[in-house]
């Protein structure tokens, strides 16, 4: 896997659509390095309403004290939704890090 080098802070966007009869789109954060989203640590998740095909933008921002904002937002309405992340709730311990990073290598 190629990684790319990101200096902080960072924002990357990303526009998508929805498909024709969907209500809602949820947006999970993961932490890990596992292809599998579900071998990874979930940090938080939100829903945004999205009736019908739609365009959403959705948005990572990690500032300079590394807190994590992930929001998304319904082009056509301007509805939002979004989550803050910080270091200190629901993240990995260096040594769980460092054992995910070793399994994923596996």
């Amino acid at each position: 896997m190629l990684k790319e080098i990101y200096s902080v802070p960072i924002r990357k966007e990303k526009c998508f659509s929805t498909h024709e009869n969907q209500t809602s789109v949820r947006f999970t954060v993961f932490e890990g390095e596992r292809s599998k989203a579900t071998d990874n640590n979930l940090l938080g998740e939100f829903i945004l309403e999205a009736r019908g095909v739609t365009n959403l933008k959705g948005c990572f921002d990690i500032d300079e004290n590394g807190v994590m904002n992930v929001s998304a937002e319904h082009v056509g309405t301007g509805l939002k939704n979004k989550i803050s992340i910080t270091n200190y709730k629901g993240r990995l311990s260096e040594k769980e890090m460092e054992k995910m990073v070793k399994d994923a290598e596996k």
